[in-house]
């Protein structure tokens, strides 16, 4: 289970009286915390504090904040007056004492400050910042929290936050980035900094003919997809005997087999993950009624989805649907249950849901409301084992959805983890997703890296690892399909080709 911490504020209260109003929180609070971020895992803490209580009969006498962190060194708390309060540390709880006002005190103020390990990491080469949010309790309302990160200006960008900053502030060393939470579901905030994520990538395909006579089989390999992923090769082994960009923009190898033969192919290079990525431009949707039509698994025109969707008007308000309606089934795969049910089929196992249903359900709501829609099969690079960011099946196989937007062109979303981590993958992505495949034309193909299994289901084909340079060692795709073309020419199409290319110079 990805472990998801709260800054859990719990109030020991000194009652006046003994009625209260059940209804209504005792107390509403509001924040400003800010973190200081340096060549260290450890951050700075501070948390300017103020607590409100709603009821004549009830004052604020002790405040305790589990704060999740690995360790937390040097916490001290000061009134509103500079007073130090009485702070202890129990493991990663901080408990502050507050003295019993001579007189009823509705507002209490405070800060707040201690060093803490565990919110920072270095993943490949970007950092991540995971700070958690203070979480509801039935006697506290959070009114506002106003979270300031700041971090050394050599870092670089964001490329991802799970809440939209309402503000950047930059000196010549720092970046400040300012947020405000307002009721949240989330439980925390995460900030991924950095140029971008590299990929070092190995892909088999087992490819088997069944059939006594030669046939000719495709394979998906990883395409570019601009705005977010740049393939780099460094060889396809065997390479195949055509090539070619399908609808949805996938790049399909052409194999030919014998009879009852069997073929290992072997992909390896790299995968650039930017999400501020400049190198291309999405070409412009030129038809969308093959991404509004039905299909097998996108049953568009059933009632139960037909009448659902009257009551949507945007692709946010399904995004919200699914992520609040299905609910994640640990046990799905592991009692061999690997049956598809589809978008309608989805309603009706709303707590048997995978991914594959969480995608269906929202490319098919998505379709009823005439939003063009497709999946896309990939890789989620997932570092916890027991993370809640969940794989489809081994090789951690994993879909989502990308809907087309006038403006943006094709957006992804990921309404599986949207559901299981609480962060919002609607307005918001990440550098852990890795396309392998495009499903728009079809709900059923073509299949993504990891299924091409031959006669052994169980084996390892996905092998992708985080490289520890920003150098690329490979050729773009583009360009290595250029010398591709050229390889598997017929001499007089090279030589026009040739020909064509010394004019156009002279």
């Amino acid at each position: 289970m990805l472990k998801k911490f709260f800054l859990i504020a719990i109030l020991l209260l000194l009652a006046i009286s003994t009625q209260a109003n059940a209804k209504e929180p005792l107390f509403v609070s509001d924040i400003t915390s800010s973190y200081i971020f340096g060549p260290y895992t450890f951050a700075q803490a501070s948390h300017k504090i103020k607590v409100k209580s709603t009821q004549d009969e009830y004052v604020l006498t002790s405040y305790q904040l589990q704060t999740g962190a690995k360790a937390i060194i040097d916490a001290q708390a000061q009134d509103e007056n500079g007073k130090d309060l009485n702070t202890t540390v129990t493991d990663t709880t901080i408990n502050i004492s507050l003295p019993k006002p001579k007189t009823f005190t509705r507002t209490r103020t405070f800060t707040l400050r201690y060093k803490l390990d565990g919110i920072f990491n270095k993943k490949g080469l970007l950092r991540e910042i995971t700070i958690p949010l203070i979480g509801k309790s039935e006697k506290m309302q959070m009114e506002k929290q106003t979270i300031v990160i700041n971090y050394p200006s050599e870092w670089g960008h964001v490329q991802a936050e799970s809440i939209t900053a309402i503000n950047e502030e930059q000196s010549a060393s720092t970046i400040s980035r300012i947020y405000e939470l307002k009721n949240e579901k989330a439980a925390d905030l995460k900030v991924t900094i950095g140029e971008y994520q590299l990929y070092n990538v190995e892909l088999n395909y087992h490819l088997v003919n069944p059939d006594t006579k030669k046939g000719t089989f495709e394979v998906a390999f990883p395409p570019n997809f601009y705005s977010l992923q740049t393939v780099y090769i460094n060889a396809i082994e065997p390479e195949p005997k055509e090539m070619a960009f399908d609808e949805d923009g996938n790049l399909i190898g052409y194999y030919e087999l014998g009879g009852g033969q069997s073929l290992d192919i072997k992909l390896t290079g790299q995968i650039k993950i930017d999400l501020n990525s400049k190198e291309g431009k999405q070409a412009s949707l030129k038809e969308d009624t093959p991404y509004l039509i039905p299909d097998k698994f996108w049953d568009v025109n059933d009632p139960k989805i037909q009448e659902l969707a009257a009551s949507f008007s945007s692709a946010e308000e399904v995004y919200n649907y699914v992520t609040s309606t299905l609910k994640y089934s640990d046990q799905r795969f592991s009692n061999g249950n690997v049956k598809r049910y589809g978008g309608a089929g989805a309603l009706e196992h709303p707590d048997e849901a995978v991914c594959m249903e969480f995608t269906d359900l929202t490319v098919t709501l998505l379709r009823a409301i005439r939003i063009p829609a497709r999946e896309v099969d990939g890789y989620a690079y997932v570092t916890d084992e027991n993370s809640k960011q969940k794989p489809t099946v081994s090789d951690v196989l994993h879909a989502w959805v990308q809907y087309y937007d006038q403006e943006k062109g094709w957006v992804n979303i990921d309404p599986t983890w949207g559901a299981t981590t609480g962060r919002d993958y609607f307005n918001s992505f990440d550098n852990d997703h890795i396309i392998f495949a495009i499903k728009g034309i079809s709900s059923q193909g073509p299949d993504p890296a990891g299924v091409y299994k031959g006669s052994d289901f169980n084996s390892k084909d996905i092998h992708i690892t985080l490289a520890d340079s920003s150098k690329i060692k490979y050729t773009q795709l583009n360009l290595w399909l250029d010398g591709y073309y050229d390889r598997h020419l017929p001499w007089w199409k090279k030589l026009w080709r040739f020909l064509t290319r010394l004019f156009d110079f002279l």
